[in-house]
């Protein structure tokens, strides 16, 4: 009986013998010999950078002690001629089209030592792990059927995992798909087009992505952060500034979401603005919800102090905060904290919140910024653009990253039309988003 089981668990993959005439067979002597010889071309590649009488053209790396090609070599040689280059470029195409100067700055593509030496590329293809995920279950099905005889026919009636592995993979996780493809594609429809707002009215602001793209190095209290804050909204000289955060409410279509970000449980409580921040790292506190909720209502209560009159001067801030949405303003040098009911809601995620900012924001004479890099607030924009007078803008990438830029969200509308900004919001759904599954091997185009 063990034998038989045995020979069935090799039938079905489970287990497999090693094959001890591998060595022998022609393509592994073949690849032996290969590598043989790579090895010794190495030995032979390699030359002492300091001997005096060994005199070549090639450039070495005193790191690996291996020559380079001919390519890497004019690359590196040219370096500070091509370094001299870009800056009188910059200063001439800015000449010739102001713009420019706000544009980003594109990387020199120039080959390096890192470039002729071997890469270690990775991949992992999710189709075939769930297939052999699949093979193996029915194998140990099979080897189960013939100790307890079961009647297979009868099994495979049913599922073999609890969810379709269409829209999932076998340990549960919803399929997700790369968002930002969507975005670019609506971005290079108005490429072409003046990407510049011309009079800014409103600025508003997702406020995780503010927190993320905040300096890596922050002051140690919470009282210093929270000045910080202040500080990096108001770079924008428009008079109206929006700062939206979300919600954090339990328990949430979003949790699964969240959960595959790494989202944790830690507690977090903020007392005071002498209050040191622990962890020092901003990133990983805004792993716990905790912090999440936390932080935003010190700020609501922070920024009443009278020593943000300087910083705020004629300006006014809208905070939304969890089921609250406050007005900061200055008023004979004081700072004066007001209710806003018209934007008091209940949604959970900035992104509709943002779009309800913005409505409340519109003018017929001004442009509306929404800083923010997310595919979902463009989708919400753009099914909502036709109710706005006007113009919407998106300010995405950061400067650490050299990608910051406007996006013309009311030129995209315009080109794409009524009927296909009413479709997008149904087709991100469909083809995956951060409450729904995207289709195995089905992207956003």
């Amino acid at each position: 009986m063990v034998n038989k089981i045995s020979l069935l668990q090799e039938m079905t993959g489970l287990i497999s013998k090693e094959d001890v005439t591998a060595e022998l067979r022609p393509r592994r002597i073949q690849r032996d010999n290969e590598d043989l010889q790579k090895i010794i071309q190495q030995i032979l590649d390699t030359n002492n950078p300091f001997e005096t009488n060994n005199v070549s053209e090639v450039l070495y790396n005193i790191s690996t002690e291996k020559g380079t090609s001919e390519k890497i070599c004019q690359s590196l040689l040219n370096v500070p001629t091509k370094g001299k280059a870009r800056p009188k470029d910059f200063i001439e195409s800015c000449k010739n089209d102001p713009n420019k100067f706000e544009s980003p700055i594109k990387k020199e593509k120039l080959k390096t030592f890192e470039d002729g030496c071997a890469t270690n590329r990775r991949t992992n293809n999710t189709k075939i792990v769930a297939l052999k995920g699949t093979r193996n279950l029915i194998g140990r099905l099979l080897v189960l059927a013939t100790r307890k005889r079961l009647d297979m026919q009868h099994i495979l009636q049913y599922p073999l995992i609890p969810v379709p592995l269409s829209m999932a993979s076998p340990d549960e996780v919803m399929t997700k798909t790369d968002k930002s493809a969507l975005f670019d594609l609506l971005e290079n429809k108005v490429k072409d087009i003046e990407q510049r707002p011309e009079k800014v009215s409103a600025y508003i602001i997702d406020g995780q992505f503010l927190l993320h793209s905040l300096p890596p190095k922050l002051p140690p209290t919470y009282g210093e952060l929270a000045r910080s804050i202040i500080s990096q909204s108001l770079t924008s000289p428009a008079k109206r500034i929006h700062i939206v955060f979300d919600d954090y409410p339990q328990p949430s279509i979003k949790d699964t979401e969240r959960d595959r970000r790494g989202s944790d449980n830690r507690t977090f409580v903020i007392t005071g603005p002498e209050q040191r921040r622990v962890p020092r790292d901003l990133n990983d506190a805004l792993k716990s919800r905790s912090f999440k909720k936390q932080l935003p209502q010190f700020l609501a209560n922070e920024w009443q102090d009278p020593s943000y009159a300087n910083i705020l001067g004629d300006r006014e801030v809208f905070l939304d905060v969890p089921r609250e949405c406050y007005n900061f303003q200055v008023k004979e040098g004081v700072i004066q904290r007001d209710t806003v009911d018209g934007l008091r809601n209940n949604h959970e995620e900035a992104d509709t919140k943002i779009c309800l900012h913005s409505l409340s924001a519109d003018c017929e004479n001004g442009d509306i910024v929404i800083r923010a890099s997310d595919t979902d607030i463009a989708v919400i924009l753009l099914y909502h653009c036709h109710r706005f007078q006007s113009r919407l803008w998106m300010d995405v990438g950061t400067a650490s990253k050299n990608n910051r830029r406007y996006v013309n969200v009311t030129a995209i509308c315009k080109e794409l039309g009524p009927g296909l900004c009413a479709a997008l919001p149904a087709f991100h759904a469909f083809t995956g988003s951060d409450y729904t599954s995207a289709f195995v091997r089905k992207g956003k185009i």
